[in-house]
């Protein structure tokens, strides 16, 4: 009788764990919006970004453009990835719209691309005014080493005197440059574009329109889990 009672209540508490793990709850207390060209993928469209500053072990965000729209919420330390059915006139303008996604598929085996690190890199920094736009353009290349014979990275950043940031701290890139490269004529300015270089060749754009601080639980149940159980 005590070994069945033991069975009953073990095939209760995992299922009653597997419940609550259908159950999700997410804190997001920061959006960035921006218009973004990926032309390796294909994608011309809006990215909104929702991120907790304060952990950053999960962040969604949704892809629209009218035609293959997508969300897509990272969940970095579960090792998983919930996807969202985006409406084709979606349409952010308030956090509340967040409530608007629908059909929440958990995936729970999520193979991720890692990132090479290269101890030995280098970087060069250079920067330019534009005088008549009034903005700063800073070039970043990074190098696998000192020889600097093979590009890792290369980067165009523009900065100008914007609205983009709404009540939130300057970008970590502005702090990058003034704390590594000293760059004292970027204080009053914000990054507003990026351009991403792949063998010389521009493959992805990002042109932020705007970045606030928000306050909201996003609470959600999963419909569908992938592997099937």
């Amino acid at each position: 009788m005590t070994r069945i009672l033991l069975i009953v209540l073990a095939f209760l508490a995992i299922n009653s764990s597997y419940s609550q793990d259908l159950e999700r709850n997410y804190h997001f207390d920061l959006v960035t919006i921006s218009n973004v060209k990926d032309y390796s993928h294909g994608f011309m469209g809006k990215v909104i970004d929702f991120i907790n500053q304060k952990d950053s072990t999960y962040n969604l965000f949704i892809k629209v453009n009218g035609l293959n729209n997508e969300a897509t919420l990272n969940d970095r330390k579960k090792k998983q990835i919930i996807k969202f059915d985006v409406d084709e006139d979606f349409d952010y303008k308030t956090i509340d719209d967040l409530n608007k996604l629908s059909n929440s598929k958990l995936f729970t085996v999520v193979v991720h691309s890692k990132h090479k690190s290269y101890k030995n890199s280098t970087e060069d920094f250079e920067y330019e005014l534009d005088s008549i736009n009034n903005k700063t353009i800073v070039h970043l290349t990074r190098f696998k080493n000192k020889k600097r014979k093979k590009i890792i990275s290369e980067h165009y950043h523009f900065l100008s005197v914007n609205n983009i940031y709404d009540g939130t701290s300057s970008s970590n890139f502005k702090n990058y440059i003034l704390e590594n490269h000293s760059l004292r004529i970027a204080d009053n300015q914000e990054l507003e574009k990026i351009l991403h270089l792949k063998d010389g060749k521009i493959w992805l754009e990002t042109q932020y329109i705007s970045k606030k601080i928000v306050d909201f639980d996003f609470k959600f149940k999963i419909d569908e889990v992938y592997p099937k159980r």
